[in-house]
């Protein structure tokens, strides 16, 4: 997103949110991000190319944009969420949701603004995702940064904490981050 940004975009009706994950449906296909050949120069611009996107951010068909870490969230994190056909908790994707559009734009927003942000939401809405995707992102595309996990209840940052781990672990088996 570009630094002057003011405020999140107001969008009325989301439409063709899939192409902002194409990366998570091939990798649910195929086992992997891509069948191209390790070390070759179509692979090396496959990983740059999902880089500027997982910083940049990206714009589909119908002019909606997404920001760069909400296009890694979509992409590159697995949540514990229900499996469709057993009923039972699993690892998946997420799905785009208008909620966090609107939470990752806010982030982008209050980084550009060099603010802080307080939210308030009810429990196991999968925030605690969320923040973990934020803490992961910044790890592997800021090397320098710090990140902080806290909690009133210690059990909480912990969890978040093995969020962000298992976020890394799944990155150092499929990605070249």
């Amino acid at each position: 997103m570009p630094s002057n940004t003011e405020h999140v975009p107001y969008v009325e009706w989301f439409t063709n949110t899939d192409e902002f994950r194409q990366q998570a449906l091939f990798f649910e296909q195929w086992g992997k991000y891509t069948l191209l050949e390790k070390g070759t120069t179509a692979y090396i611009e496959f990983w740059k190319e999902e880089t500027r996107k997982c910083m940049e951010g990206m714009t589909n068909s119908d002019g909606i944009t997404i920001t760069g870490v909400h296009y890694f969230y979509l992409n590159y994190v697995r949540i514990k969420s229900e499996d469709a056909v057993t009923g039972r908790k699993k690892f998946n994707f997420p799905r785009f949701l208008d909620i966090d559009y609107d939470y990752f734009h806010l982030v982008e927003v209050a980084r550009c603004k060099h603010k802080g942000l307080i939210f308030t939401q009810p429990r196991r809405t999968g925030f605690s995702y969320k923040d973990a995707a934020l803490c992961t992102h910044e790890y592997n595309f800021y090397r320098d940064s710090v990140c902080v996990i806290g909690a009133f209840l210690e059990k909480l940052s912990t969890t978040t904490m093995n969020m962000v781990l298992d976020n890394m672990n799944f990155l150092n088996a499929n990605t070249e981050w």
